[in-house]
C-alpha cells in the first residue's frame, strides 16, 4: 500500500488542530488495479506517548498533574478518540476511520497549565461552533439535584410544582410518557402521540412547561432516541425497514408457511435470547426457537407475524435478519442508525422539546449499533442540531472556514487564523510555556487589525523543548 497524506495543522494559541485533508495517490502505484486508492481502512492523525501522570480523565482523553494538562479531542463526532494505557506511559491517539470519515477529520492537542485548560477547551468549542460542554460543566446547576416524574400533565403539575419547591428542587425532569401515550414497557415508543391531558397538543405542554419555570424551575426532557416500541405504527401492521438488524439472511428458498426458515448464511451464534428471538424479512416479523449450523442452514420452530404485523411474500433471495430488539424486556427495537428512521425520530422529540424544554437526558444511547464511539454521539446529535438553541451563540473566529495551508503530512507547515482584536492584546507579552518553561517572544500583528499572528511556540511532546526558532514540533 503506497500513498501520501496531506495533514493541515493550523495553530491556535489554546490548541493545534490536525485535520486530513486528502490523499495522494500516483496513477502508477496501483496500475493495473480497478480499486478506489488508498485502500485505507483507519488513518492516526495523532499518536502521543506521554509519562503518566497522577490523572487521566478518560471522558476528555486528558493527561494532567498540579502543573500540566495534555489532552487529545475529536473536532466532531466521527473521530475515533482514545487513551491508552501502557506499562511505563500513556499513549493518546486521535484517527480518521473509513465508514466514519476519513478525509476532512479532525482532531486537537491540547498542551496548556492545569488552570488554564478548560479556558483552551472553551476556545476550542467557540472555534468551531461545538457544543458548550465547558460552559456546562461550570455551571452552578451542573451537580444540582433534580425531581424526575413520569407522570406529569396539566391536569396535576401545580402538585409536582408544590412538591418540587418543598424539597428545594430547581430542576424538573419529565420522562417522555408525561406526554405522550404508552403502553406497557415502551411498546408505543416512536409514535408520540400526545396524552388525553393534551387536547390541543404542543400548545397545552408549551402552557405547562411556562407553568414550571414560571415557578423558578427549570423543565428538562427524559428521552429515549433510540428505541422504537414494539406496538408503534413503526412496527405493526408492517415492519419498517428502518429498523436496525443485529445480521443479515438471506432467504435460501422461499418461505410458503413452514415452521422453518432455510438461509444462505451459517447461523451460529445467532440471538437465542427469550423475548429477543425475531427475524424480519419483507415487512413480517417472525419469531424461532433455535437454528440448525449447517446445510441446509435453518431457523426453527419459526412463527410468522410476530408482534401484530401481517404476512407477506417471501421469495428466494430475499434479505432480512435479526431484528435488534432491546434488552431491557423486549418491548422495543433498536432504529438503524444510517436511516432515515433516526431523523423522522430526532423531528419529532425536537419538536417536543422546543416547546419550552431547558435541558434533556438522552436514556438508552448504548442502543446504537458498531462504532459505539461514533454512533453514539451521532444518535444524541442528530436531536441536539434540531433544537432552537442547539448550540451556543459565539460565533467562530474570522475566516474559520477558509482552507488554509495544506500540506504533505511528511513536512507539515503551520497555518494561523486571523485573531479578534481582543485575543491581539492578550497575547503581546512573552508567555512561558507550562511544560519546557521556556519563554516565547511576543506575537506581534502581520498586517494591522486583519493580519495574521505569529504563532507562539508550542511544544508537542514534554521531552521536545520548543527549538530555538519557535517553530512547532
Amino acid at each position: 500500500m503506497v500513498y501520501e497524506a496531506v495533514i493541515r495543522v493550523t495553530v491556535e494559541e489554546d490548541y493545534m488542530l490536525f485535520t486530513l485533508e486528502d490523499f495522494i495517490v500516483h496513477p502508477a502505484d496501483y496500475a493495473g488495479l480497478d480499486m478506489t486508492a488508498p485502500p485505507v481502512a483507519e488513518f492516526g492523525l495523532l499518536r502521543l506517548p506521554l509519562k503518566k501522570r497522577e490523572n487521566f480523565g478518560a471522558w476528555s482523553n486528558v493527561l494532567w498533574d498540579e502543573k500540566t494538562a495534555v489532552a487529545i479531542m475529536g473536532a466532531d463526532a466521527s473521530a475515533h478518540i482514545d487513551g491508552e494505557e501502557r506499562k511505563d506511559y500513556m499513549l493518546l491517539s486521535a484517527d480518521a476511520v473509513k465508514g466514519s470519515r476519513l478525509r476532512g477529520e479532525s482532531a486537537a492537542l491540547f498542551c496548556t497549565a492545569k488552570e488554564e485548560f478548560l479556558d483552551a477547551v472553551d476556545q476550542f468549542e467557540k472555534d468551531l461552533g461545538l457544543y458548550a460542554g465547558v460552559k456546562s460543566r461550570r455551571s452552578d446547576l451542573i451537580n444540582a439535584s433534580i425531581y424526575w416524574s413520569a407522570d406529569v400533565t396539566p391536569e396535576n403539575v401545580d402538585e409536582h410544582i408544590r412538591r418540587a419547591k418543598e424539597g428545594g428542587f430547581h430542576l424538573m425532569l419529565l420522562y417522555y410518557t408525561c406526554l405522550f401515550r404508552e403502553g406497557n414497557l415502551y411498546a408505543l415508543l416512536g409514535n408520540y402521540d400526545y396524552r388525553a391531558e393534551y387536547p390541543n397538543g404542543r400548545r397545552d405542554l408549551e402552557k405547562m412547561l411556562e407553568k414550571i419555570k414560571a415557578a423558578g424551575i427549570l423543565p428538562g426532557f427524559h428521552m429515549l432516541q433510540t428505541h422504537i416500541g414494539v406496538k408503534s405504527r413503526y412496527v405493526t401492521p408492517r415492519a419498517d425497514h428502518r429498523l436496525h438488524l443485529t445480521r443479515h439472511f438471506t432467504l435460501a428458498k422461499a418461505y410458503r408457511g413452514e415452521d422453518f426458515l432455510e438461509v444462505e448464511e451459517d447461523p451460529t451464534d445467532t440471538v437465542m435470547a427469550d423475548k429477543c428471538r425475531i427475524l424480519a424479512f419483507g415487512g413480517e416479523l417472525f419469531s424461532y426457537e433455535g437454528y440448525l449450523a449447517e446445510r441446509p442452514y435453518r431457523f426453527t420452530g419459526v412463527r410468522r407475524g410476530a408482534h401484530d404485523t401481517l404476512p407477506a411474500d417471501h421469495p428466494a433471495g430475499q434479505i432480512g435478519g435479526v431484528l435488534d430488539v432491546s434488552e431491557y424486556g423486549g418491548g422495543s427495537i433498536y432504529l438503524d442508525q444510517e436511516s432515515s428512521l433516526a431523523d423522522e425520530i430526532a423531528e419529532k422529540l425536537a419538536d417536543a422539546y422546543n416547546a419550552g424544554f431547558t435541558f434533556c437526558y438522552f436514556d438508552g444511547s448504548e442502543g446504537v449499533s458498531a462504532p459505539f464511539d461514533y454512533n453514539v454521539p451521532r444518535g444524541q446529535m442528530r436531536v441536539l442540531n434540531k433544537f432552537k438553541t442547539r448550540r451556543s451563540s459565539w460565533r467562530a473566529r474570522p475566516n474559520r472556514t477558509s482552507r488554509g495551508t495544506i500540506c504533505p503530512a511528511a513536512t507539515p507547515l503551520i497555518s494561523s487564523r486571523p485573531r479578534s482584536s481582543k485575543r491581539r492584546s492578550a497575547n503581546t507579552r512573552p508567555r512561558k510555556h507550562p511544560v519546557c518553561g521556556r519563554t516565547s517572544p511576543a506575537s506581534t500583528s502581520a498586517g494591522g487589525a486583519s493580519g495574521l499572528l505569529r504563532p507562539r511556540p508550542i511544544c508537542m511532546n514534554t521531552a521536545h523543548p520548543v527549538p530555538p526558532d519557535g517553530t512547532a514540533r
